[in-house]
């Protein structure tokens, strides 16, 4: 079983990446965990859970699912309580409940990948940090990348995004003596907000192209890394 937090207002819409703000598949024991909020203001926030299924379902039907929606009361919006919806039997047939529904895969997370260079030192260390939010700590860390060529691929697994970016640290260019106490150049590149979604949806790759690490970037800061 497969559940999807979405927005209701665009349901009325054919369904797409942008209009979920998180999902995911159920364990073995059919428990979920959902959670998200929402970044678009100018309407009123009031998500639903869908489900999809194939439960009782015929085999010549197994390339789609059933689906029917549960909307989460107003008094948990913006509040810490959580919502249990309790366990349901997916057995019978629930109002507004369909069938024969092709599901796509919501639980994509957001992929930053690029190129960094240093050409008068290929063999300096390049180091890249991924966090969720403008908070650089180790409630907001989610993953690092140690490069040994110039590529580099991270992504947010199922960490909840709210103003995620990458750092990039690299010893190009830095004396021995610097290299020796563990110095790094440091910069940030903060992620537009139309790459993911509220909650743990990225939208789409954002490839940050190649950069040439021997050029100082803006807000460039020299030190040690942090590690988590």
């Amino acid at each position: 079983m497969t559940v999807t937090l979405m927005d209701p207002f665009r349901l009325f819409f054919r369904p797409n990446l942008k209009h979920v703000i998180d999902g995911t598949e159920t364990g073995r024991d059919g428990y979920f965990e959902l959670d998200g909020y929402d970044h678009d203001e100018t309407s009123p926030f009031q998500p639903v859970i869908v489900i999809y299924h194939q439960c009782g379902q015929l085999k010549r039907y197994n390339l789609t699912h059933q689906s029917f929606n549960i909307r989460i009361p107003q008094m948990y919006i913006n509040s810490k309580d959580v919502f249990d919806i309790g366990t349901l039997n997916l057995e019978p047939i629930y109002p507004g409940q369909k069938g024969q529904v092709k599901f796509e895969q919501y639980s994509r997370p957001l992929q930053v990948r690029g190129d960094l260079e240093c050409t008068t030192n290929n063999a300096a260390k390049k180091i890249v940090q991924m966090f969720a939010s403008n908070r650089k700590d180790s409630n907001t860390f989610i993953a690092e990348e140690q490069l040994e060529r110039s590529h580099f691929t991270v992504n947010s697994a199922r960490a909840m995004l709210t103003d995620p970016f990458i750092l990039i640290a690299h010893q190009c260019d830095l004396t021995a003596d610097q290299v020796n106490q563990d110095i790094f150049r440091q910069f940030n590149i903060h992620i537009p907000f139309y790459y993911y979604n509220a909650g743990r949806i990225g939208l789409k790759t954002f490839d940050i192209g190649t950069f040439n690490l021997e050029v100082m970037y803006p807000g460039e800061t020299l030190g040690q890394i942090a590690t988590y």
